[in-house]
């Protein structure tokens, strides 16, 4: 899912969050905002390696500019889905794990971190796991009611837990999902908007 659209932990929200925290070094705060600025337009142009070179060092001058756990999340978050695109699954892994643990501390939006965990594992033929994290992403969003908030990206998202299902021989399961989805897609046509998906596994070659 993309963030700016499903997230909405914009750059801009970043950059006035840090400024009223009582940062350690003012310095590597405004490092830091410049950094991640950078990286985001290098997502735009496609450019996932350059994008997660940056994030990394704006995770590294967010800690000692005292970015608050919100933002922070939001930069492991974006660097763990620029490390799946380029095919470092490990360090995907664990920095998904950082901005969920992160999340889950302040009340946030954990269910879109497992979305991509999953969403990662799926696109890189991981479908065991792929079913078992989407199955913990399905009950977080039943416990705040995404369906109802956002019920097109709700049912995107039951279409991939459904492939996952299938691609595992669990197809009554999947069809069940499937057919949910089928029913919010015509009853929501004119609802929120559809979200950019992450090309994990697209750039590897990038990565040498």
């Amino acid at each position: 899912m993309d963030k700016s659209s499903f997230l909405n932990k914009l750059i801009l929200c970043m950059i006035t969050a840090v400024t009223v925290i009582g940062c350690a070094n003012p310095v590597s705060q405004r490092t830091g905002v410049n950094y991640a600025q950078q990286a985001e337009r290098e997502i735009q142009l496609g450019n996932w390696n350059d994008a997660r070179r940056l994030y990394a060092r704006a995770i590294t001058n967010g800690k000692y500019g005292g970015f608050d756990d919100e933002n922070m999340a939001y930069l492991w978050y974006q660097y763990s889905r620029a490390s799946g695109v380029i095919c470092d699954w490990e360090e995907a892994e664990r920095g998904f794990g950082k901005a969920y643990e992160l999340d889950r501390k302040i009340g946030g939006s954990t269910y879109v971190t497992l979305y991509e965990l999953g969403q990662m594992n799926l696109d890189r033929g991981g479908y065991d796991k792929a079913v078992e994290i989407f199955k913990r992403t399905y009950i977080e969003m039943e416990n705040v009611n995404v369906r109802r908030k956002y019920p097109i990206r709700y049912s995107t998202f039951l279409i991939s837990y459904a492939d996952a299902l299938e691609q595992a021989n669990k197809n009554s399961e999947a069809n069940k999902y499937r057919d949910t989805a089928t029913v919010i897609l015509k009853e929501n046509s004119g609802g929120d908007k559809l979200n950019r998906r992450t090309p994990y596994g697209s750039q590897c070659k990038r990565t040498k």
